[in-house]
């Protein structure tokens, strides 16, 4: 630390000089990784008590049920019928996608339906 420091501590916070080198020494031996000031058990519960958002216990997270697109899965049905005459492996990946092999090139086929727009 220098006198430089010493000065600006004293000044800016109103320390004499044995209380602003003690509290530069301090700083320095922390910023070493020296655990100064450590809380005892109840301290570190009393303080994760009162930092904590206070929210509760998280609940369990259900998996959401996913809806089936009847729609969706009946033109799926469609295509996967038509690409077999014609491809040489189609594979049907999930409900809106299919993988297919043609000339031994690999495709895949993925069915997107789009909301409506806002007044439509």
């Amino acid at each position: 630390m220098t006198e430089k420091q010493i000065e600006n501590a004293m000044r800016s916070l109103d320390l004499t000089r044995e209380e602003a080198i003690e509290m530069l020494s301090a700083d320095e031996a922390i910023d070493k990784g020296e655990k100064l000031f450590e809380l005892s058990d109840e301290q570190k519960k009393v303080a994760k008590a009162m930092t904590s958002a206070g929210g509760g216990k998280h609940k369990e997270h259900k998996p959401r049920e996913k809806k089936v697109d009847a729609d969706k899965r009946e033109l799926m049905d469609a295509i996967d019928d038509a690409l077999c005459d014609t491809a040489d492996n189609v594979e049907r990946v999930s409900d809106s996608e299919i993988k297919i092999t043609y000339n031994d090139f690999e495709y895949t086929i993925k069915l997107i339906k789009h909301r409506k727009a806002k007044g439509s």
